[in-house]
C-alpha cells in the first residue's frame, strides 16, 4: 500500500527529522525534510508528495500557518501536525484547520505508522475512483454550507484519537454525530458508552 508514496518531514529539530526519516523510510516510504515552512513550500511546488507531517512550534512560519498556506496550494494533501505541547483545543483548532491528525509528542513508533498507513491507504482508496467526500458517507439530508461545513468536520475527526465535545440544542442530532463518528472511528468495535 505504501509502495513509492512520499512522505514530507518538516520540523526545525534535526533529531526529529532524521528519526521520523528512519522511521518511515524502514517502512518503505521515500521521504523528503524541510528544516521549515519556507524550504517545505518549496519542495511542495516541485515534488509530488503524498502526506505532510509538520510541527506545530517552528521559527519564523509555524506548522497552522504552514497548514493554510498548504490548504491552498494543495488542498488534498493529508497533513499531520506534531506538537510537545498539545492541548485539546489547539488538537481542535488544528482538525477544523485541515489536519488529518494531530499527535503530541512523543508518541509510539509503530502507533505512528499505523496512522501513517491508515491515512495514505484512505487516500489512495480515494484516489483510485472512491468519492471522498464527506456528503456521500453520511445518513443525512443536509446540503447547507454549515451542514456540509459538519460533516467534513466528522469525517475529518473520525480516524483520529482525539477527544470530540459535540453541543447543540435539544433535538438536533448531537447523538446521531456521536454515533457516526464513533461507527466510523477506530474503537467502532467496541461499545459506544
Amino acid at each position: 500500500m505504501n509502495d513509492k508514496q512520499t512522505i514530507l518531514v518538516v520540523d526545525d529539530d534535526l533529531h526529529i527529522r532524521e528519526v521520523l526519516e528512519a522511521r518511515l523510510s524502514s517502512a518503505g516510504f521515500r521521504v523528503l525534510t524541510a528544516a521549515g515552512a519556507r524550504k517545505a513550500l518549496g519542495i511542495l511546488n516541485d515534488k509530488q508528495v503524498d502526506l505532510m507531517i509538520s510541527d506545530v512550534r517552528m521559527p519564523g512560519m509555524g506548522g497552522m500557518e504552514l497548514l493554510r498556506e498548504v490548504r491552498v496550494l494543495r488542498p488534498e494533501l493529508p497533513v499531520i501536525l506534531l506538537t510537545a505541547y498539545g492541548t485539546i483545543p489547539d488538537a481542535i483548532h488544528a482538525i477544523k484547520a485541515g489536519a488529518v491528525e494531530y499527535l503530541t509528542k512523543p508518541f509510539k513508533g509503530r502507533d505512528f505508522l499505523l496512522k501513517v498507513n491508515e491515512i495514505l491507504g484512505k487516500v489512495s482508496s480515494s484516489t483510485k475512483g472512491a468519492t471522498n467526500s464527506a456528503l456521500n458517507k453520511v445518513p443525512y439530508d443536509g446540503k447547507s454550507d454549515s451542514m456540509k461545513a459538519l460533516y467534513d468536520l466528522v469525517e475529518r475527526v473520525t480516524p483520529s484519537d482525539i477527544n470530540v465535545l459535540i453541543l447543540g440544542e435539544s433535538g438536533v442530532g448531537k447523538d446521531r454525530i456521536a454515533r457516526m463518528i464513533h461507527q466510523k472511528g477506530p474503537r467502532r468495535d467496541v461499545s459506544l458508552v
